[in-house]
């Protein structure tokens, strides 16, 4: 029998392996995204330094490998873990050394991953709820640290380049402006570096929500006559600006991104690659919210609004269609928990735009639903996407304030 040190050792990293499973369940890397691959470099590590990280990394872990083996005594035990990771990331809030380690910065990411994966709940907004408190969680420490902490060294960089698009997502729910909009945060990250393509991608990302929150005035805010013009021109301005960046973004490796000869029901989209596949839907999922956010600022009313295209500019649909044909290649099993991790944003935003004219994607929305029945991940992702939509009103897409979910 081995001495419980080691024992407890061995059993930590055979829990740490069942995590770093969920990501690429056939156990190669290539089957994950950049953003992936990241962690997979540097959680093995960096969960030996700090508590809160190892609770929540072996939460995930163990609570997985009790539903794979059956072991419902480790299921529970994963779940008591990740209350012991709540109480023990407050108590490193409070120690101003652990507080400002880098093993700190991931445990946010974590318990997310396990709020989406174990926390479904029936008709209850807790599940997103308690993924959104994570997320405003890492806001906050990333903020706390400001933007020249993140170009200190490749692996603070590493986890501000990864977390910017994963937190675009409350900021977009919320439909207001992100501090990461600001141009100190799309620079001194980079400070002696080259930006890659990919993070270029998400600096335009950046200034969705802004658009969105200048749409919702539009839309539904007491204006003048005046006021609410000046404010259609400006979003317009803004839609058109954007729309330009975005093209210069594309012709400057059209090969980055996969564009399909032809989208129909019948057909799935298939990728080169995973990490194309990843960016691709990136860059489709901007496409959907600014040429939908143009369409409003133009006076096309979404809810009668049957076209496919717009004689000066793209139209919106064809991209939350495509969308929809890509959720079962992101689905497959040998993605993991990378698949679930990239689509569950586009396509809840997808279902969302589709939403407010039902009979014209209706069929498209189907085919989303029969992709979710299947068990595991897909239903995990339903789940998941249900509890989302029950934080903001389906008319409006307003957010409803945390404390009242």
């Amino acid at each position: 029998m081995l001495p419980q040190g080691l024992a407890k050792a061995a059993y930590s990293e055979r829990t740490v392996a069942a995590f770093l499973e969920m990501y690429s369940p056939a156990g190669t890397i290539r089957n994950t995204n950049v953003d992936a691959r990241e962690l997979f470099n540097l959680l093995p590590l960096l969960s030996t330094r700090d508590e809160a990280l190892q609770m929540a990394t072996l939460a995930v872990g163990m609570t997985q490998l009790g539903i794979t083996t059956g072991n419902a005594s480790l299921t529970r035990h994963g779940r008591m873990l990740y209350g012991k990771a709540l109480k023990e990331t407050a108590m490193a809030l409070q120690n101003p050394a652990r507080a400002n380690s880098k093993s700190l910065l991931i445990v946010p990411r974590i318990m997310g991953i396990f709020d989406m994966l174990y926390g479904a709940e029936p008709d209850s907004s807790n599940q997103a709820k308690s993924w959104l408190s994570h997320a405003e969680g890492e806001l906050a420490m990333i903020i706390s640290r400001g933007p020249e902490a993140f170009a200190a060294d490749d692996a603070a960089h590493m986890f501000f380049t990864t977390a910017r698009y994963r937190l675009l997502g409350p900021a977009i729910r919320a439909r207001k402006p992100t501090i990461f909009d600001a141009q100190d945060w799309k620079t001194l990250p980079w400070k002696g570096r080259t930006k890659l393509y990919e993070d270029a991608l998400v600096d335009i990302m950046c200034g969705i929500p802004e658009l969105l929150w200048s749409v919702d005035k539009l839309q539904f805010a007491s204006l003048d006559t005046l006021d609410k013009e000046k404010l259609r021109l400006h979003t317009l301005s803004k839609c058109w600006t954007m729309h330009f960046q975005l093209e210069s973004w594309k012709s400057a490796d059209p090969d980055s991104i996969y564009t399909p000869t032809f989208v129909d029901l019948y057909t799935t989209i298939s990728f080169p690659n995973i990490d194309i596949a990843c960016l691709t839907v990136r860059y489709w999922l901007i496409c959907l919210f600014l040429y939908s956010s143009l369409d409003i600022a133009s006076g096309i009313d979404p809810t009668s609004d049957y076209s496919l295209s717009h004689p000066d500019r793209p139209h919106p649909r064809p991209f939350a269609r495509m969308i929809c044909r890509s959720v079962d290649y992101f689905m497959q099993e040998k993605f993991g928990v990378t698949g679930l991790s990239a689509m569950w944003f586009p396509l809840g935003n997808t279902l969302f735009y589709m939403n407010r004219n039902r009979d014209a994607d209706e069929a498209y929305i189907i085919t989303v639903m029969k992709a979710w029945e299947r068990p595991k991940l897909p239903s995990a992702m339903r789940e998941f996407l249900k509890s989302f939509r029950t934080t903001v009103d389906m008319k409006t897409l307003s957010p409803r304030p945390l404390p009242e979910l």
